[in-house]
């Protein structure tokens, strides 16, 4: 047997193994009796075998990496095959991949957690046979977020009471760098945001968090952001209101406190030993109370804080009632010289009680007012309780009172033989003036007369006692007395009688004196009578009778008569009757 390969133009080859074939070589062959060939016969080398394809894979949460290989043990495989790469699962569209220039793997990413994947992959040899494999691989879990998460406690920013937490990997997500961490706060509708701090929280705020592959999220979990600590106790400012005092004013009240987490969400008040009830940062009194309150202050998280200490407020704004006067016996406008006692009433429903009354002027007096010094006034009265209100005026009154008797005066004039005329004179500072002539020193207790222009006259020629009794409409007296004495002379009488009128007439040198009366009122009438001179003296007239040169002397004389020359006088004493009168 002779052979040749691809053709029978070139030498034959005696042999019965043809080696070194390749898909495709056509082999010639004949029979040779070493000097004739016969009939030649052909045969077409042909690969019709599979190629051997080899495939693994790794995965991690969401992705898988196939490894790829081949070999086929006939003709062989191209230098850099091309392999192709499905991956499958169910429900989900069919990935492929192409693998070649030498390659010998492909990596299949956004996979989700914990399916499992079927893996084909396919090659052809030289000779276009192909071969295929087919392996499964599931992706892994991502991990749960407890245990492999964890939160710092909230950080508050007590400016703006929002606080913030850190959230880290621990656990088997420790040094998983493929992982990252991914949050929402309130709820897990909304997008999902990739981050270690989570801020701008507040009390009651939820966060949800979870381990992030790229594609696939762990189970959540989730913390609450809670405020534990009570806010301060408030401040309380009473804007110039001192606790426990009586005002008519409205009071206000301002509070402040102050809490480093979540923030004042209100104030309570509690009014005596009633329960707390919310208020804002001000609080106000405006109508009549009186009663202690204390206040608190309330975080957004609930926390109160402790009480403030009490505070009492006072507010009467209802002014007393109009006074009533009680004049304890005494009627207004009469006159008295007693003591008038004065007794106010008023009621003050407004709560804080009458302070003091104040009568017109706005002088302050005590209650019960007595008034114990003279004069007349009309008066109003109002009444100012605690907390500074007044009442309206009371109805008018007068009081007039008046202890001075009033002022008599009381002149007699002896009407020569006739009679004595006694003129009454009389004021008074106060009331009205009344009088009664009387022999009695007692005062009259009916008969009084008013006296019109202040005085009065009443004219006697009894030798008696006369009173002159004045009242005021107080009721004050006083009286004043006049004696009347009546004298009777006769006869004539010498020098020495007991009563004379003497005439004389002094000569004096170079001149004379004018004519000078003696003292009046007396029964006795020196009469001097000189003539061209300017000075005028007046004897004393005495009680008994003596020559006229006894009271001429030189040094008795008027000047400038200073010696006398001659004198002489007369003794005449008539008989007649004269009245005279001694006013006590």
């Amino acid at each position: 047997i002779q052979y040749q390969v691809g053709g029978t133009a070139g030498q034959w080859q005696t042999g019965t193994t043809v080696s070194n074939l390749d898909h495709g070589n056509v082999v010639y062959f004949r029979l040779w009796d070493g000097v004739n060939g016969g009939s030649e016969g052909s045969y077409t080398v042909k690969d019709t075998g599979k190629p051997t394809i080899t495939a693994s894979a790794t995965s991690t949460t969401n992705s898988i990496t196939v490894s790829v290989g081949s070999s086929d043990n006939q003709w062989g495989m191209p230098d850099k095959p091309t392999y192709t790469v499905t991956l499958t699962a169910s429900g989900q569209s069919a990935q492929n991949k192409t693998v070649n220039n030498g390659a010998t793997s492909c990596t299949f990413t956004g996979l989700k957690q914990t399916v499992t994947y079927t893996i084909e992959v396919k090659a052809k040899d030289k000779a276009n046979n192909e071969g295929s494999t087919s392996i499964t691989k599931a992706t892994g879990t991502v991990g749960v977020a407890t245990g492999n998460i964890t939160y710092s406690s909230p950080n508050w920013d007590a400016s703006k009471h929002k606080a913030s937490i850190t959230l880290s990997k621990g656990g088997d997500a420790a040094n998983n760098s493929a992982l990252s961490i991914q949050y929402q706060v309130g709820s897990t509708a909304g997008q999902w945001q990739t981050g270690t701090t989570v801020s701008n929280l507040v009390h009651g705020s939820i966060v949800y968090f979870r381990l992030w592959d790229g594609v696939n999220g762990a189970s959540q979990g989730n913390y609450t952001i809670k405020d534990g600590t009570a806010p301060s106790t408030p401040t309380v400012n009473t804007n110039g209101y001192t606790s426990g005092t009586w005002t008519n004013k409205t009071v206000t009240i301002n509070l402040s406190a102050s809490d480093g987490q979540s923030g004042i969400s209100t104030y309570q008040y509690k009014e005596g030993s009633g329960n707390w009830t919310n208020c804002t940062a001000t609080y106000s009194k405006t109508g009549d109370w009186n009663g202690s309150v204390q206040f608190r202050a309330v975080d957004v998280a609930g926390n109160a804080s402790g009480a403030s200490t009490a505070i009492t407020i006072r507010v009467d704004k209802t002014p007393p009632s109009k006074p009533t006067v009680s004049l304890n016996g005494y009627t207004s406008g009469a006159w008295t010289n007693k003591d008038v006692k004065q007794t106010f009433t008023s009621t003050d429903t407004g709560g804080s009680g009458i302070a003091y009354y104040v009568r017109s002027g706005e002088e302050r007096i005590s209650n019960p007012w007595t008034i114990n010094w003279d004069g007349q006034w009309d008066f109003q009265i109002k009444a100012v309780d605690n907390a500074g209100n007044v009442s309206a005026w009371s109805d008018k009154y007068t009081v007039r009172r008046d202890t001075s008797a009033p002022s008599v005066s009381l002149t007699g004039t002896a009407n020569g033989s006739t009679n004595v005329t006694l003129k009454g004179t009389i004021t008074d500072t106060g009331s009205n003036i009344y009088y009664q002539w009387s022999t009695s020193s007692s005062a009259p207790t009916s008969g009084w007369k008013s006296v019109g222009g202040k005085s009065t006259t009443q004219s006697t020629n009894v030798t008696q006692t006369t009173y002159l009794w004045v009242k005021d409409e107080a009721g004050n007296t006083a009286k004043k007395q006049a004696t009347i004495s009546k004298h009777t002379h006769s006869g004539n009488t010498t020098s020495g009688g007991s009563c004379y009128t003497e005439k004389v007439e002094t000569k004096c040198s170079g001149q004379q004196v004018p004519t000078i009366k003696s003292h009046e009122g007396s029964w006795y009438t020196w009469i001097i009578t000189c003539t061209k001179c300017d000075y005028v003296y007046d004897p004393w007239c005495k009680n008994q009778c003596s020559k006229a040169e006894d009271f001429l002397t030189t040094e008795n004389l008027p000047r400038p008569c200073d010696k006398v020359i001659s004198s002489y006088y007369k003794l005449t004493c008539n008989q007649d009757t004269n009245y005279h009168c001694t006013i006590n």
